[in-house]
């Protein structure tokens, strides 16, 4: 026996790629990725504006340009030692393998001894032999760096308030993330333990 059979009819959005004939409550763009890949791009975009990279350090390390600290010489004579104010304001340097933090490894923060301003984790400090506190990489925005007058080496500085830091030095062979040396003095930044209140 030979079965026939029946035809059946089909509506034409079952068999099609179009989109379905929705009711008209119901919005369906003809296309879903032009509205949610723009607002993934956007998303990813906001992200970036609000918290930048976060490849080298955590969301808790990160940190936006210091407000400016501006005061005048004679203030800052008030608030520094004559030591302070030699190095810090007027561009000294301690003298090799007398720093306080030279050969310091405790964990915490190390701020601006002028002003107060979070500069370095203690786990980017490194010994390099120097005879100064080294650093291989400071808070995200916290240093300025100036060429020397005679180009031979790179002024680092409190972004905050302009205190004189040290000098960087890069290319030197360390076996750190970043392969530069903070050469920095001791008098310069003020040790904070890790476990410390949060304050300047």
């Amino acid at each position: 026996m030979r079965w026939k059979l029946k035809s059946v009819p089909v509506l034409s959005h079952h068999l099609s790629l179009s989109r379905p004939n929705f009711p008209s409550k119901f919005i369906f763009p003809e296309n879903v990725y032009s509205i949610y890949i723009p607002l993934f791009m956007l998303f990813q975009w906001n992200w970036v504006l609000k918290f930048g990279d976060f490849t080298s350090l955590s969301i808790s390390e990160k940190m936006a340009a210091p407000t400016p600290i501006n005061k005048t010489e004679e203030e800052w004579k008030v608030i520094l030692s004559p030591e302070q104010f030699r190095i810090l304001r007027q561009k000294g340097t301690e003298l090799k393998g007398t720093g306080e933090y030279n050969k310091f490894y405790e964990e915490g923060d190390y701020k601006c001894a002028g002003c107060g301003t979070p500069l370095y984790k203690s786990s980017t400090k490194f010994d390099s032999g120097c005879g100064w506190p080294a650093f291989f990489e400071g808070f995200p925005g916290a240093i300025n760096r100036y060429p020397d007058p005679d180009g031979r080496r790179t002024e680092i500085t409190c972004a905050a308030c302009g205190g004189h830091l040290g000098h960087v030095f890069k290319g030197e062979g360390f076996k750190t993330p970043t392969d530069e040396r903070h050469c920095v003095n001791s008098i310069s930044v003020k040790f904070v333990p890790g476990n410390a209140p949060a304050s300047i």
